[in-house]
């Protein structure tokens, strides 16, 4: 069973990008670009990420490049 919310996601994905498009996704480890990146793949929509620091998490920032370095090293999200 698909819940609501996710399933509001996908329509309004499928509104903002045409089929067989992908996304480059700017991520800074922070929750909402972490639970974007899942949805996107939850939704099977190709993604390549691209890690950000906008220097606003002092020394956390490493700890989430660290993270996202992880992510690509195993393909969670592509």
């Amino acid at each position: 069973m698909v819940h609501p919310l996710f399933a509001t996601f996908q329509q309004e994905l499928q509104a903002l990008l045409p089929a067989g498009h992908s996304v480059l996704l700017a991520i800074s480890g922070g929750v909402d670009s972490v639970v974007l990146a899942h949805l996107l793949k939850t939704a099977k929509v190709p993604v390549t990420l691209a890690h950000v620091n906008f220097q606003l998490r002092g020394k956390k920032a490493f700890g989430m490049k660290n993270l996202f370095d992880n992510w690509r090293r195993i393909g969670a999200c592509l």
